[in-house]
């Protein structure tokens, strides 16, 4: 492998941890902010899932966007990535926090539908 094919494979990685990353922070900000809308409010069960779809949208978006934006080529499909690997760990946070396959039912495509979505249209929108 030549040193610049390195380089580069460097730091198309760099860029996709980071904006990963930047997707969990995100993440734990809006959780936080919506456990004190949830607190204050308390809306129903369908309002508080309308939250966390929108909750995966959001942050599964914004990487996708900083993802298309240090990527060269193929911004939506590196978005489309980090919308899986997204749903991946919050699967594998899920499974060990609540020692079952939670995620794992019929309505488990919805979430993981919206983490592609959100984090395809993040590489779409960081087309100049």
């Amino acid at each position: 492998m030549s040193k610049s094919a390195v380089n580069s494979l460097k730091k198309r990685m760099t860029v996709f941890l980071k904006s990963m990353l930047l997707s969990y922070l995100l993440t734990g900000a809006l959780l936080t902010a919506c456990a004190f809308f949830i607190l204050k409010v308390e809306p129903g069960k369908a309002a508080i899932n309308v939250l966390f779809m929108a909750l995966y949208v959001i942050a599964s978006g914004i990487g996708g966007y900083v993802c298309g934006k240090g990527m060269e080529h193929k911004r939506s499909l590196w978005g489309i990535v980090l919308g899986v690997c997204y749903f991946g760990i919050l699967f594998l946070i899920s499974f060990f926090v609540n020692q079952s396959p939670v995620l794992v039912t019929r309505t488990a495509g919805i979430p993981l539908f919206l983490c592609i979505l959100g984090g395809m249209l993040g590489g779409i929108f960081s087309f100049n």
